[in-house]
């Protein structure tokens, strides 16, 4: 991961008092400019007013470079700024962003999120009053799914939720999407930018990295709505193989402490789901013997073998069952 520029850190608001840092707001954004418009007037509603708004544009081929440029020239808001890039896709959009981020904090949005109006302003005293061993803070958030349910995450199985979570439940599953965090600076200067090697996963890979060698705070309270949009692509069945790369990465990088930790047998079930659902049933049946060469007595890898051999289409029913859907 490249290391970025270490840049003089500034104040945009010139109201705010010299003790409040600058928060740099990251805002990748790829053909949704119906979405635009709302999505910024959110973040300028934000009760914390030191910031700055990098929108970087992936390449759209929609309206959106005229959207983003008309609310520039309505608003007069010296804090936006737009950037527009060749599309590369979500990773490298943000590292686009990160470069230009003068900020002490880091944090990032969606066009499709919700922040609550505190949200920064929780953030920014979470992680100012904490230790700089502390090296960034996640809230809790409600996750809206298509059909409309609420979510509320992370799980309240997921722990342990702050302080040494490297080694915890965050590496089984991802809950603190980068929606959700925000990072010291300095921080990213240490470990490096999003990972580009990776399409799906990549704000997971980092919160890895950054447990791994910091500690993690937390608010134990809902500031951010996270919407399931029909074509994100986390929903998106194009982008499968997108998560299934990303999953193997995960795996490489993080195998020995995943394996340590005991959650490699929860890494091969999921893996397993994602390759029968592409269709590559004998790649899935590879890695669930690799599964279960690790965890013998794996009553879930062992059923998930066998029910392969009766095909895609009855081991997806079957899974659907065992689910409860």
């Amino acid at each position: 991961n490249t290391k970025r520029h270490k840049i003089p850190i500034k104040y945009l608001d010139h109201s705010a008092q010299m003790n409040e840092p600058l928060v740099s707001i990251i805002f990748p954004t790829w053909n949704r400019a119906h979405m635009l418009k709302t999505a910024i007037a959110k973040i300028l509603l934000q009760s914390y007013k030191n910031f700055e708004l990098i929108i970087v544009d992936d390449g759209s081929t929609d309206n959106t470079e005229e959207v983003v440029k008309s609310i520039i020239a309505e608003k007069k808001d010296p804090r936006i700024n737009y950037i527009r890039m060749e599309h590369q896709g979500g990773a490298f959009a943000r590292n686009k962003a990160l470069r230009q981020a003068h900020g002490e904090f880091i944090a990032s949005q969606d066009d499709d999120d919700e922040w609550d109006p505190q949200y920064i302003e929780a953030q920014v005293k979470k992680l100012s009053s904490s230790p700089i061993e502390y090296g960034m803070s996640y809230v809790a958030y409600w996750r809206v799914l298509a059909n409309g349910k609420k979510i509320l995450m992370p799980p309240k199985s997921a722990l342990p939720r702050e302080g040494n979570i490297y080694g915890g439940d965050i590496m089984r599953k991802n809950y603190c999407p980068f929606q959700a965090g925000m990072i010291r600076r300095s921080v990213l200067d240490d470990v490096g930018l999003v990972c580009e090697k990776i399409n799906s996963l990549y704000d997971w890979e980092m919160w890895l990295r950054i447990a791994k060698k910091y500690k993690i705070a937390h608010i134990d309270k809902p500031l951010f709505v996270l919407n399931d949009t029909p074509n994100s692509n986390s929903n998106n069945p194009k982008t499968i193989w997108w998560r299934i790369d990303a999953r193997k990465y995960i795996i490489r990088e993080y195998g020995n402490d995943i394996k340590k930790f005991g959650y490699f047998h929860a890494h091969i079930s999921t893996l397993t789901d994602l390759l029968i659902q592409a269709g590559d049933i004998k790649q899935a049946r590879r890695y669930l013997r690799e599964g279960i060469f690790a965890k013998p007595f794996s009553i879930t890898l062992w059923l998930k073998l066998l029910t392969s051999f009766l095909g895609a289409i009855s081991y997806k029913k079957i899974q659907s069952i065992y689910r409860g859907e």
